[in-house]
């Protein structure tokens, strides 16, 4: 059977070669349709506005000359006198379609002012105003001052929900006006690049049929031209939504408690001058405090002008960072030392890390294809490693690059870069056998696995897949831990035992116990020393679905993804989320691995066979492992987070790891070019390949749009 698999390969390997005429001769007429969906929708669906208003006839007039209740006119604006009553009543002899207000604001754009509106009607024959949702403006946008009226009537309200005495700068209006043609650079890059999923992997794809070869140089250009897409798209979520200005420095909350951003900065700035604690100014009435975790204590500091910093440990009068060191040691310390003495801003680290782990995310996918899939294709690895891009958790991490997102997106880097140096310490031979274990990567391997105990340690438990992947190499072929492999097996176990050793050696400094990080002494919304949370199987179905399974909070809209209501009938730490849960919202792609137990049945043995590589029997049994190990790690860490944690985006990254490693391996058993080959007329084949393409195509947009929820 092997060698009729390899013959078959060997046969058709020159059919599909990815050159870019070949490619464009078969996908000619998809790109020619894509382009011109494009091209409508710019012109006639987005600018609809435009055609709608083309022959209105406009009507401007000064605020003050309609009809206004609650509301005190100004020179460049109003005041809103009666919150319940704020309002202009505009009536027009025609159906009005558009309203458009006048910023007089414009000339200060820097301060750009949010105003919450309702929009009402008042129909032919009655005297009640019908009001809509609460929706919002924003002062030096000038899209968002446009109004949608409907064209149904001729009396519209405009309700200001905005709290007495705050000043609205708007002192014109139009009705019906002439809206502008307006072309957008983003959204033709959206356009764009959704349109390049289809084109690229959709149904009919040459790519599908395309062996990876990794080392031919279409191949190398189409994996690190996907790469930097991917980069590209963090970056554009990192930069809009600006972390990198808005967390910076010291920030007072309402309650009278501070945030110190630049937690990192300030400990890399600590461990420079020989010390663990964090330099910040401690108040008396901090110290003075019998129980300083008891929140209300802390409260009451806000009254006699004390303060104590959010989020940080605080152990015997010093502050700590409760966080992981080594983000500290890679990213701050350095930068502290070569630009002389300032400090890196937190976000930037966060962005750095999710940068570099899309690079190791792309090698460890085209490793995992090369050592299982001897026929995984060049579409499948495109995709795994959008899957892993996008399905992880790390744009969450991207999008609010606080001090939280520096352990997370730290460890999502070393873990990836980790497993790829553990597999490419496995040489094999074209057939797939083992040979040897590489001392150098393997020693790689374990330290950047390693130094997920000083990042985020809920990630060590991805250093256990070890134990399938060297299986072979250790009790079959005595490739480690015997006689002939003492270097390897030396340089295998020597980082861990010396980044475990420095950690605890790190934490009993602080607080005199190796296995204790601090967490416990966080100064926090409840007092974490003696919280008791209610029980585990009363919550765990709740939270579950919260995180799994709920459902998309979708609007018509901008920007059309609106903050998720996570109800629950006891206190909890619970986070406003966009969007939905994992399965619905994050990674919809990777609803596949709960076919995971079909695929891997023993009923398709003989297909599995034509797939998985060098000893089938030995290699499919380390992809089971892999896989049922995966899933438990991350089901487990999910289970703890719900526990202890309660509910946040944040953490998605600690399960959606394991669960998008799963869906790779998924990914490339259902797909393999076989399959692609002789079955691309099935309807089951299409289906999977038609609802991958559209799942990675709403997790693109719904995260994309997600930038814009207001509140999140």
């Amino acid at each position: 059977m092997e060698f009729e698999r390899g013959a078959k390969i060997q046969k058709t390997k020159n059919l599909f070669i990815p050159d870019l005429r070949l490619f464009l001769k078969t996908r000619w007429k998809v790109i020619f349709f894509c382009l011109l969906g494009i091209a409508l929708l710019e012109v006639f669906v987005f600018n609809a506005p435009t055609w709608q208003t083309l022959l209105a006839s406009p009507n401007h007039e000064p605020i003050s000359s309609f009809g206004t209740s609650g509301l005190r006119m100004a020179a460049e604006g109003f005041y809103v006198q009666a919150p319940n009553n704020a309002q202009i009543n505009i009536k027009s002899e025609a159906k009005i379609k558009y309203l458009k207000f006048q910023d007089s604001s414009l000339a200060n754009p820097s301060k750009p002012q949010t105003i919450s509106y309702s929009v009402g009607a008042v129909y032919p024959g009655d005297t009640y105003i019908h009001f809509g949702n609460s929706m919002k403006m924003c002062t030096g946008v000038d899209n968002s001052l446009f109004i949608n009226a409907g064209s149904y009537v001729k009396n519209v309200v405009i309700r200001f929900d905005e709290p007495a005495g705050t000043f609205i700068p708007l002192d014109a209006l139009t009705v019906n006006p002439h809206i502008p043609y307006r072309f957008s650079g983003l959204r033709l890059f959206l356009l764009l690049v959704v349109a390049s999923f289809w084109i690229i992997l959709g149904h009919g794809s040459i790519l599908w049929k395309t062996e990876l070869d990794t080392k031919r140089g279409s191949h190398i250009f189409l994996l690190v031209l996907s790469t930097l897409a991917i980069m590209a798209f963090y970056f554009i979520n990192w930069f809009m939504t600006q972390g990198w200005k808005g967390y910076v420095g010291w920030n007072r909350d309402p309650n009278g408690l501070w945030a110190s951003y630049n937690l990192y900065g300030n400990l890399a700035n600590s461990l420079l001058h020989g010390h663990t604690w964090l330099n910040l100014p401690i108040s008396k009435g901090l110290l003075a405090l019998k129980d300083p975790y008891n929140l209300t204590g802390r409260l009451q500091l806000k009254n006699a002008g004390q303060f104590s910093f959010w989020d940080h440990a605080f152990y015997h009068g010093k502050y700590y960072c409760y966080d992981g060191v080594i983000p500290a040691v890679i990213f701050f310390m350095p930068f502290e030392l070569l630009s002389g003495g300032h400090w890196l801003p937190t976000a930037w680290a966060v962005l750095l890390a999710a940068l570099i782990g899309a690079v190791f995310a792309t090698l460890l996918v085209s490793r995992i294809a090369n050592m299982y899939f001897v026929d995984a294709t060049l579409g499948c690895t495109l995709l795994a490693s959008w899957i892993i891009g996008m399905g992880s958790g790390i744009l969450v991490q991207v999008f609010y690059s606080s001090f939280y997102s520096v352990p997370e997106s730290s460890s999502y880097m070393f873990t990836l870069a980790g497993m790829w140096c553990w597999l490419k310490s496995i040489e094999t031979q074209k057939v797939g056998k083992e040979k040897g274990v590489s001392p150098i990567w393997a020693f790689f391997g374990s330290l950047f696995m390693a130094c997920n105990v000083g990042c985020r340690p809920q990630f060590v438990f991805f250093g256990l897949l070890a134990i399938p992947i060297f299986w072979t190499s250790v009790f079959k072929d005595r490739l480690l831990f015997s006689k002939k492999s003492i270097w390897a097996s030396i340089l295998i176990v020597l980082p861990i035992i010396i980044i475990f050793a420095l950690i605890f050696l790190y934490n009993y400094d602080r607080f005199g116990s190796i296995f204790n990080f601090g967490e416990n002494y966080n100064l926090t919304g409840f007092n974490m020393t003696t919280a008791k949370r209610p029980s585990f199987g009363f919550l765990l179905p709740i939270v579950v679905f919260y995180y799994l399974f709920q459902p998309l909070n979708l609007t018509a809209f901008f920007p059309f993804v609106d903050i998720v209501r996570t109800n629950i009938p006891l206190w909890y730490p619970i986070d406003a989320a966009a969007g939905g849960g994992y399965f619905t919202f994050v990674s919809p792609f990777s609803l596949i691995l709960f076919a995971a137990p079909w695929i891997y049945s023993e009923k398709r043995t003989l297909d599995l066979e034509r797939t998985f590589c060098g000893e089938k029997k030995s290699v499919k049994n380390s992809i089971i492992s892999l896989i049922c190990m995966a899933v438990a790690f991350g089901t487990g860490l999910l289970f703890i987070d719900c526990q202890w944690c309660g509910f946040s985006h944040r953490y998605l990254i600690d399960f959606g790891i394991y669960y998008t490693f799963v869906t790779v391996f998924v990914l490339y058993t259902m797909l393999p070019k076989w399959i692609c080959v002789e079955r691309e007329g099935s309807y089951l084949v299409k289906l999977t390949k038609l609802l991958l393409v559209f799942f990675l195509t709403v997790a693109f947009l719904c995260e994309f749009f997600a930038i814009f929820t207001p509140g999140r």
